[in-house]
């Protein structure tokens, strides 16, 4: 090295003597850029200039980047010199790479539709977006407590103590960072949530008012999240309680349908839903073991094609046409008709039908509910 200027020695953190006593291929080994050697190679054999767009160099232990142009110089025969111009490119690439890994995040949270796969992308990303190396999720118990459930990167208590500061906090529902100098206003252990923790970010998860979980971001590093970065902590926050809020109304859902099943599979009458095309969206198990099949045999089929009695097929088809077509209202329908069992017997029904309505009042089909009146034989 010929010549160093103060920002190179600060950035590769070398004094002059240091630089004067090494080569620079000696820097790069060092630095971990060896993929460098063959472009210095390439500039100094050619003499042609050599542009690097990015490159990283680890520190003093820590990844930074540069981008580079290598220019050749030569004075004389016996005075040739490789002129490097760098600029330092780290908060650029970070925050590049920031920006993908919220896209990613935003992404994975989109495609979630349970609560507990929503903690893979939590801890897989919120540690690469924030700069905190460690992250937990609390989640509220049954006895209104929260109770550690996952941890990656670092030691968790397993329990936010009752009425600790945490625990207000988190039962409050408002994002907060505990940066390096938020936390020594308090007594050390009095934010006892990861062991040895020197900066913390809490991010609680609120379902209709109430915090259901906290994620919990920590770093054993006395970090200090800029504005930009709290924005997009707090930005997190809000975005994993909508996809939590999103998982919680599905399960709800799928519980309600799941109990509504039940209620139509014990019920002692035959009950199914046609859709307009003639569908058979939903028959309960009662009215599929009297036909002989099974639910997942009947479900998808068309009702006249399996069902019907081909002599009454066409006036049974033109009555239901009718039926989804009018303009009337939801009353109630009874008649009486033949079914068709898998085993080719009929059975004689009393049906009463009503219609089905799209929330924008369009007709999808109907419903239909059935007592046995008699088993005729088959026609055959």
């Amino acid at each position: 090295f010929y010549y160093v200027n103060h920002a190179a020695e600060t950035f590769l953190q070398k004094g002059k003597q240091e630089f004067r006593l090494k080569a620079l291929p000696d820097v790069l080994r060092e630095t971990g850029a060896d993929e460098l050697l063959d472009t210095v190679e390439t500039a100094v054999s050619f003499h042609q200039t050599m542009r690097v767009k990015e490159t990283v160099l680890t520190v003093g232990g820590e990844q930074k980047y540069l981008s580079m142009q290598m220019i050749p110089m030569t004075l004389s025969v016996d005075r040739e010199y490789l002129i490097l111009i760098a600029e330092d490119i780290t908060e650029d690439v970070r925050d590049r790479k920031r920006q993908e890994s919220i896209r990613e995040f935003l992404t994975a949270l989109e495609g979630v539709v349970a609560i507990q796969d929503i903690w893979d992308p939590v801890l897989a990303y919120l540690p690469e977006i924030s700069g905190f190396e460690a992250a937990a999720v609390y989640q509220r118990s049954i006895f209104d407590d929260y109770i550690l459930f996952r941890q990656e990167g670092g030691r968790f208590v397993p329990a936010v103590d009752a009425d600790s500061i945490p625990d207000r906090i988190i039962r409050k529902g408002e994002p907060a960072v505990f940066d390096k100098y938020r936390m020594g206003l308090f007594p050390e252990g009095d934010i006892p949530l990861m062991i040895g923790a020197k900066s913390l970010v809490l991010l609680p998860v609120v379902f209709r008012g109430k915090t259901v979980a906290c994620v919990v971001l920590g770093s054993s590093s006395p970090l200090c999240p800029d504005t930009a970065l709290q924005g997009i902590l707090e930005s997190a926050a809000f975005q994993i309680s909508t996809a939590a809020s999103r998982c919680f109304v599905q399960d709800e859902l799928l519980r309600e349908r799941d109990r509504t099943r039940k209620y139509i599979d014990v019920a002692g009458v035959f009950l199914a839903a046609v859709s307009r095309d003639g569908t058979i969206e939903l028959i309960n198990r009662h009215g599929a073991d009297m036909l002989g099949y099974t639910e997942e045999e009947l479900i998808g089929k068309n009702w006249f094609e399996t069902l019907v009695p081909a002599r009454v097929r066409e006036s049974r088809l033109a009555a239901f046409q009718q039926m989804v077509s009018s303009t009337r209202g939801d009353s109630v329908s009874t008649h009486k008709g033949a079914v068709l069992c898998a085993d080719g017997t009929e059975l004689e029904i009393c049906w009463r039908s009503s219609l089905l309505r799209e929330e924008c009042g369009s007709i999808s089909g109907i419903v239909t509910s059935g007592d046995l009146i008699q088993q005729k034989p088959s026609i055959s």
